[in-house]
């Protein structure tokens, strides 16, 4: 059963998660680019260990390719952008 404590810090990432996504929304080329060449911007997810999530951005769309550890495994996402959406 999960535990109370790990119900609320659960709330709490995705509203995070969900206020970063708004942030990017509303100026998308103000993140920094995480990969040169690419559409990929990084996106800090405010107080919390998952602090980055990587998005790219087409044509005005938003898509979250990933949401890493900022200290655990960098890279590991990078190999998502050669798959093909529905995979993920």
């Amino acid at each position: 059963m999960v535990s109370t404590r790990a119900t609320r810090l659960r709330g709490a990432f995705f509203r995070r998660f969900g206020a970063t996504v708004e942030r990017v929304d509303l100026a998308p080329l103000s993140f920094p680019i995480a990969i040169e060449g690419q559409s990929v911007r990084k996106a800090r997810i405010l107080r919390t260990d998952y602090s980055n999530a990587f998005i790219v951005i087409r044509a005005g769309d938003i898509e979250v390719v990933a949401i890493a550890h900022g200290a655990k495994k960098p890279g590991w996402w990078r190999r998502r952008l050669r798959e093909p959406p529905a995979s993920r």
